[in-house]
This record gives structure tokens, C-alpha cells and sequence, in this order.
């Protein structure tokens, strides 16, 4: 990993959520805590963490021998940088242009970039195919120049967080198809894997549908309908 020349450590709170061990099925504890940053992989756009003691969290279901456990153990102390909020400390100066840098880092994974674009051909024009469609369907939710701005705002997150977790399902698949040895194993996966790229392909013209401001309003009356 390139290692960034931006000075550590420093405070941040890093804000995320894991997946829930008691509730059902998919249920997610979301979560706050207090860690030290001690490096910043910009290449990755990871950032190295330490737990800041005494423990602070604003989950009360996580204890912090769990919660130590699961960041060295399973995270290896490494967190994706736009989930730092560095904490202003009016003895470094530096951390300004940080915070910055971090929460432009931010803007563009949560409301320009998808995943799966770093799929797409060499040749793929992701400015001009992307960037102008997303930034105007972002200040258009913004100013409300959607109609029910509020509800189409939560409609498109809502299958934004549905597609990243269909694309990480395909993607586990694919890495199953290549590690299995069993036919039978092997016909399943296929299946599973060919229902999943076709979910995948639905959200994904559902929220290309949803960036156009013509075509926009025929995907929220869809679903408003599926939903009755």
C-alpha cells in the first residue's frame, strides 16, 4: 500500500455499522467510536486505526474486548478512510486540510462512485457517462427538484445499499465458482450466480433510470406500486 505524507496519528470518531449476531438476518448495529489514526493509504483509500482508551463508543452492545477483537482480528486495525471523521485539535493545524481531503473522499464513494464501475472496459468514459448525471441528481435531491424529494432520496439510497450488496454477493460467488471442486457444488453456485447477475442488473438499470431526470420518475412510480 502507498502510504500518504499526511502526518498521524491523530483523534477521529470512525462512523460504521457490522452485522448484528442477535437480531435477524441482515440487521446491521450501527456504531461510533473514538480511535487514534495512525497511517493514511491513499492507493486503498484505507486508513490505519487504534482503539483510543479509555474505550468510547456509542453502541452499548459492544463491549470493548469485542469490539478490540473484531478490528485486530478481522479489520486488521485497517478502516475505509471515508468512515474517519477527524476530531479538530486546536494544537494540530494540519488536520484542516485533512478533514478536507477526507470528506471530498467522502462525497465522491457515497454519491459518484459505484462499485462496480471499476468494472466497466479501459475504454469506458466514466466523466462524461457518470459525473454530470450524478452531481445533477445529487443538487437536484438537495434543492428539492425532485418531486417527494424526501422519499425519492430514501428510495435511491435504499437501492444504492441494495446493489453494493448484491455486487459483494456476486463477487463471493465468483470467487466460490473458482474454488469449488464439486460439480454439484459448482451446477448450484452457477445457478445462484446467474440469479444474481441478473438482481445486479436490475438495480443497476433501476438506479441508472433514476440519474436521468426524464426517466427518473417512471422507477420511483415502480416501486411506490411494488410497495402497495
Amino acid at each position: 500500500m502507498m502510504e500518504a505524507m499526511w502526518p498521524c496519528p491523530w483523534k477521529a470518531v470512525w462512523s460504521s455499522c457490522i452485522a448484528s449476531e442477535e437480531d435477524e438476518e441482515g440487521s446491521e448495529e450501527m456504531f461510533e467510536v473514538l480511535v487514534s489514526v495512525r497511517k493514511i493509504y491513499l492507493d486503498k483509500e484505507y486508513a490505519k486505526v487504534h482503539l483510543v482508551r479509555p474505550f468510547t463508543c456509542t453502541n452499548p452492545k459492544m463491549t470493548q474486548c469485542e469490539f478490540y477483537t473484531w478490528l485486530r482480528m478481522d479489520m486488521m486495525n485497517v478502516v475505509p478512510l471515508y468512515e474517519i471523521y477527524p476530531i479538530k485539535d486546536e494544537g494540530l493545524n494540519y488536520l484542516e486540510p485533512i478533514a478536507k481531503a477526507i470528506d471530498s473522499a467522502r462525497f465522491f464513494y457515497q454519491y459518484l462512485w459505484r462499485f462496480w464501475d471499476s468494472e466497466e472496459p479501459d475504454d469506458y468514459e466514466w466523466i462524461s457517462r457518470h459525473l454530470e448525471r450524478r452531481l445533477r441528481l445529487y443538487y437536484d435531491i438537495q434543492e428539492g427538484k425532485v418531486p417527494d424529494a424526501s422519499n425519492f432520496k430514501k428510495c435511491f439510497e435504499t437501492m444504492v445499499i441494495e446493489a453494493n450488496e448484491k455486487h459483494s454477493e456476486l463477487v463471493d460467488l465468483y470467487s466460490a465458482v473458482s474454488m469449488s471442486d464439486s460439480d454439484t457444488d459448482l451446477n448450484t453456485t452457477d445457478q445462484e450466480l446467474t440469479q444474481c447477475a441478473d438482481d445486479l442488473k436490475v438495480l443497476r438499470d433501476k438506479l441508472e433510470m433514476m440519474e436521468d431526470p426524464v426517466l427518473r420518475l417512471q422507477v420511483l412510480g415502480t416501486v411506490e406500486d411494488t410497495d402497495k
